[in-house]
């Protein structure tokens, strides 16, 4: 088993008819860099769910550093995204296959790459929820949203109090700012598909009501009803 490093970009190619965005992930291999190319969001994939990716080599060991950078790579500039980053145990397990565990804040679990035919495959198969950035208490009340409707409520009121705590320069145990906005975007979306219309915070409600709101919206892949 080996370990190293990793980096999840978001990498937007600007060609002049327009826009291309892929995902790449990127290990630390010696004096370069492995990398996959991820034509849909990996974050997005169910356990199991494979998607062809493109294998490459890239020389330039800087790309574990960019974040919100352009760069030109040839004639095209293209912009990237730093997502996630961390540290990733490696089990190569022949030339063909090679399983990864990595340990990111959002991008993290067991993953797997294989070479089947001519065309390299990449899947995720670890639980359901694996890739959440909640603890494992809330991780156990997503897994069932509507019997667990009163659980989720408290869990959401939780990460108020802790937000609250960060904001005013305080810590909360292993919590960051961006851990609470990601996991609160997982709980609202788990209520509404439920059927809880999880309403964002308006303009007579706390200042942190609003942000933490404004913020978990932009990971959020639901919607608030009409006219909130």
């Amino acid at each position: 088993m080996k370990k190293s490093v990793f980096v999840f970009h978001e990498h937007t190619l600007q060609y002049p008819e327009g826009p291309d965005v892929h995902w790449d992930i990127r290990v630390k291999a010696n004096s370069h860099l492995e990398e996959w190319n991820i034509y849909e969001d990996p974050l997005k994939l169910e356990p199991g769910e494979i998607v062809q990716v493109s294998k490459k080599i890239c020389r330039d060991v800087k790309w574990l550093t960019y974040d919100k950078k352009w760069i030109k790579v040839g004639p095209l500039w293209t912009y990237v995204d730093l997502l996630d980053k961390g540290n990733v145990d490696i089990d190569q397990k022949s030339p063909q296959e090679v399983h990864f565990n990595f340990h990111g804040l959002r991008f993290k679990g067991e993953w797997v790459l294989l070479h089947k035919d001519t065309a390299w495959l990449f899947f995720r198969k670890a639980l359901k929820f694996a890739g959440s950035t909640c603890s494992p208490g809330i991780v156990s009340d997503l897994r069932d949203p509507k019997g667990n409707f009163k659980e989720l409520n408290a869990d959401h009121r939780y990460l108020h109090v802790g937000f609250v705590r960060l904001k005013k320069g305080g810590s909360w145990g292993d919590w960051s700012e961006e851990r609470i906005v990601l996991c609160h975007a997982e709980i609202v979306d788990a209520l509404r598909k439920v059927g809880y219309p999880y309403y964002r915070a308006g303009k007579d409600d706390p200042e942190f009501m609003q942000e933490l709101d404004r913020k978990s919206g932009r990971h959020e892949k639901t919607e608030p009803p009409k006219g909130s």
